[in-house]
């Protein structure tokens, strides 16, 4: 239950922060902050039973924070640009879909992971995700 409650705040303060943000930049940087957050939780509780939860919700902030950084490199503002990479979005999202199949929110998860495939060019492996 403590767990869950430490996940519930953090999760609080995260998008709050990012809500708050009021430019691109303090975006970015709240994402970032968030990003930290997240990887910390994981990894002072590696047997947390919200990891599922955990890696997912930050599987979305890295999907979220590579693209952001993939349309500024470009300048593109409104198109997505080709092949962007995403490996802190693929590395989550792998984790939650061959580490936890009994997670609820898998089928959102492998959805994701096949979709930040084909963003990065792999759409063979994306293809075998979202099978």
């Amino acid at each position: 239950m403590r767990t869950i409650a430490l996940l519930a705040a953090l999760g609080t303060l995260v998008w709050a922060g990012t809500s708050a943000a009021s430019t691109s930049n303090d975006q970015t940087t709240a994402g970032r902050g968030a990003i930290a957050r997240f990887e910390s939780y994981l990894e002072s509780y590696p047997d947390s039973p919200s990891r599922a939860e955990v890696l997912f919700t930050l599987g979305q902030l890295y999907e979220e924070a590579e693209t952001g950084a993939a349309m500024d490199a470009t300048g593109l503002a409104g198109e997505t640009p080709n092949a962007i990479g995403h490996p802190g979005a693929i590395r989550c999202y792998t984790a939650v879909a061959d580490s936890y199949p009994e997670f609820a929110e898998r089928p959102a998860c492998l959805y994701r992971l096949g979709f930040v495939l084909i963003d990065a060019g792999e759409q063979e492996r994306a293809a075998q995700r979202l099978r």
